[in-house]
């Protein structure tokens, strides 16, 4: 099964400085691959550019992080191109997981909510474990 990863995922896992590919790959179900969007990337580089705050900081983190995994688990994971209009990266990857059958990875409620009721499969993110359910 393929999941495809929000960016309050990458900024969680950052934060509280997880390991990634524990977060994504130790959860209820068995996944094969993990997709980021390059939306989602994007989305990062704008967040990094505030350095000052701490959100800024935990984007650069997650950026490398995922620049790390990326060169050395590439068969696991991808980041595929997607189109979306400004600044709506969420409305995005709900369509993309519904129209492709793919698992939506998120840690923010109101993505999850939205997501399930468009008949997204949602894994979410708990703050208190740190484990995907």
């Amino acid at each position: 099964m393929s999941l495809l990863v929000d960016t309050s995922v990458l900024l969680f896992v950052s934060e509280r400085r997880l390991s990634l590919l524990d977060v994504l790959f130790d959860c209820e179900i068995t996944v094969c691959r993990i997709l980021i969007a390059d939306a989602v990337v994007e989305e990062l580089k704008r967040l990094a550019l505030s350095k000052a705050s701490k959100r800024g900081r935990s984007a650069s983190i997650a950026l490398a992080m995922l620049k790390d995994v990326l060169s050395k688990h590439s068969n696991l994971f991808s980041v595929i191109e997607v189109k979306t209009k400004e600044g709506d990266v969420d409305s995005t990857l709900i369509s993309l997981a519904k129209k492709e059958g793919l698992i939506l990875a998120t840690a923010d409620k109101r993505m999850k909510t939205r997501a399930e009721k468009n008949g997204v499969t949602v894994l979410f993110l708990r703050e208190a474990s740190g484990k995907l359910v």
